[in-house]
């Protein structure tokens, strides 16, 4: 495997870099328990981080953002300019830096390759010097086609356009583009129209979404740059802080065209106010919305537009949604449209939910920290449209005071019947796929894998379940059997002790003694997602058993078959699994402990200098 971190153990693909921008590779020196990670696109994808905060793949949008081959009235490669009048702009003695200077009826900018997506947009940039004084509405703009200017920002705090910009602060300006023309971000100074001005500015950035990221350097005159949670890197998710836990999930889309941007004309507004907000989100940044009730004695609603809402298929499908309160701590999660009326109500003051209505099956209420819960509502839709709501205070008439209400970020609404990570949205859905390890069999379903190459050969099985509730009380047929027939000789199981409780019961048979089964009976699962790992060492016939991180059998000379043949869910099961994954090796033990989401260490450096795991470090 490869890993990185400087505070707790986690691996990464192909040597990724560490926080201190090095690059690690670790695997044993014996040259064993190493397997490749893969994962599909990155912007769709999410992980909370060892910081608290979501986590996303970033793209700069902009080529050569280092400004290179600029000179005076020259623009940079792949960026062109406009003057106008004595208008001008040229190097400085730091590299990367252009001077834009301008008089009162002159202009002088730059601007970046052309872009046609829709949807929401943020462009920044850094003000080193001011030598005369300019609005910022001046300094950063976008041109070319139509949009909607969602707000100005110095560091994160939204100003109005015509604040003049400080020396040594970043500006942005964030827009929802809404033409599919060519469409140019501008930086100079007289943006707007002929203004006086005196500037120097670097690192400019062009992005998708509600707020300026960190700035991505990108030295490429053709291609676009990328940072943050990148492809085929596993997604170590902190959520409720201490060791990370690995998200293995399945494909999941995030219907909703637009999961951040509440301004629009994709949402309709019931008697609310829908304005940016300087409130932090849950990823950190300024790109939460404001929901605030008016004074009507009406409800009071947020509800996707009638010609937005997706349309679902018959089945399980979950609602999701990061909400904060702001003078407003109950709300009615709801579903409206043709696929079925549900809801629930929340009490965002203690995090609890109750009173499930029609359709509703499920929900639940789980803290992000910062006041930040994100509820979820799961229901039983029949086909037809869907458009996620949320009522402020209660489905009835009120009076509101004008002020008071909610914070929202990052709606999702996903066919399954339990909300997965999150997955951003800006215009359309989006779609993130499923994670693997390109040399393990990844499949879900029945399996007859006797060709496979795991028939008399050393194997490792590793089963992620939706939930701790999800193991049925089923110890006849069973909920997870993996065997060579369709009998319980020779075979290992696993299921519910009891029902209604938190247990898990393995259960281990060999063939010689079917009487006196090995049984681990009563292991209490905390996790709400466990995750259980088999290895059979074929040669010393040796079984280990985790779960959630922790041995609960180890037992050698066991007489038993094959085991190519996996069978999900017994009869009149409802077993739903988040992954199965097997590997054609016996896996470490402390790959076994990290892959089921615990480990003995506690920081990188005891993990890579542990004289028991015997790493080599690479960098």
């Amino acid at each position: 495997m490869s890993f990185y971190d400087d505070a707790s153990l986690v691996f990464l693909a192909g040597g990724a870099a560490g926080k201190d921008g090095k690059a690690y590779s670790l695997k044993p020196t014996d040259g064993s328990g190493d397997f490749t990670f893969t994962r599909g696109t990155n912007l769709a994808a999410t992980r909370v981080g060892k910081d608290g905060y979501i986590e996303k793949g970033r793209e700069q949008l902009l080529y050569n953002t280092v400004w290179s081959g600029v000179s005076e009235d020259t623009a940079p490669t792949g960026w062109t300019g406009a003057i106008t009048a004595s208008g001008t702009f040229n190097t400085t003695s730091t590299s990367g830096q252009i001077r834009f200077t301008c008089g009162a009826l002159d202009r002088s900018y730059i601007q970046g390759q052309a872009f046609t997506t829709d949807g929401p947009l943020a462009m920044s940039v850094y003000v080193d010097e001011v030598h005369t004084a300019c609005r910022v509405g001046s300094v950063i703009g976008y041109g070319g086609v139509s949009s909607t200017v969602i707000g100005y920002y110095e560091d994160g705090v939204k100003i109005n356009l015509t604040d003049n910009v400080q020396a040594g602060k970043r500006y942005s300006l964030v827009i929802n583009r809404t033409d599919s023309d060519n469409g140019y971000p501008r930086i100079g100074v007289g943006i707007d129209n002929v203004r006086e001005g005196d500037i120097t500015l670097s690192r400019p950035q062009f992005e998708i979404g509600l707020a300026a990221t960190a700035y991505i350097e990108n030295t490429s005159t053709s291609a676009t740059a990328t940072a943050g949670l990148l492809e085929d890197e596993p997604r170590f998710d902190y959520t409720g802080g201490g060791c990370p836990a690995l998200l293995l999930e399945p494909t999941r889309t995030n219907l909703m065209g637009h999961s951040e941007y509440f301004a629009g004309t994709y949402w309709n507004r019931f008697n609310v106010y829908a304005d940016a907000s300087d409130i932090e989100s849950p990823e950190g940044k300024s790109n939460s919305y404001k929901i605030a009730e008016t004074t009507d004695n009406v409800q009071h609603a947020m509800s996707v537009s009638s010609a937005s809402r997706p349309t679902l298929s018959a089945g399980s499908h979950t609602h999701s949604c990061f909400v904060k309160a702001n003078g407003v701590t109950d709300i009615v999660f709801y579903n409206n449209g043709t696929s079925g009326a549900a809801g629930v109500d929340i009490d965002l003051s203690d995090g609890s939910y109750s009173n499930l209505v029609n359709n509703a099956t499920g929900a639940s209420v789980e803290s992000y920290g910062n006041g930040w819960y994100r509820v979820s509502m799961t229901f039983t839709a029949s086909v037809g449209t869907t458009s996620p709501s949320i009522y402020l205070r209660t489905l009835s008439a009120y009076a509101g005071d004008g002020v008071s209400g909610i914070y929202m970020y990052g709606m999702q609404t996903e066919a399954g019947s339990y909300p997965t990570s999150y997955i951003p949205t800006y215009g359309s859905s989006a779609t993130r796929a499923k994670e693997g390890f390109t040399d393990s069999y990844d499949q879900i379903n029945t399996l007859d894998l006797s060709s496979s190459g795991l028939n008399g050969e050393d194997v490792s099985w590793f089963f992620e379940l939706k939930n701790n509730q999800s193991i049925a009380r089923d110890s006849s047929a069973t909920t997870i059997r993996v065997s060579s027939n369709t009998s319980n000789l020779g075979s290992l199981r696993i299921y519910r002790a009891s029902s209604g409780v938190k247990q898990l019961t393995v259960y281990l048979q060999d063939t010689s003694s079917p009487s006196v089964p090995l049984v681990a009976n009563g292991y209490e699962m905390t996790s709400e997602n466990p995750k259980v790992l088999v290895k059979r060492t074929w040669s010393t016939g040796r079984i280990q058993v985790y779960v959630d991180g922790v041995s609960v059998i180890d037992e050698i000379d066991l007489d038993y078959n094959a085991w190519y043949k996996l069978e999900l869910g017994g009869a009149g099961s409802t077993l739903e699994l988040k992954q199965v994954l097997a590997f054609p090796t016996v896996l470490s033990n402390n790959d076994s402990e990290t892959l089921t989401g615990a480990t003995s260490y506690s920081s990188f450096a005891a993990m890579a200098t542990s004289t028991v795991l015997n790493y080599t470090i690479y960098e």
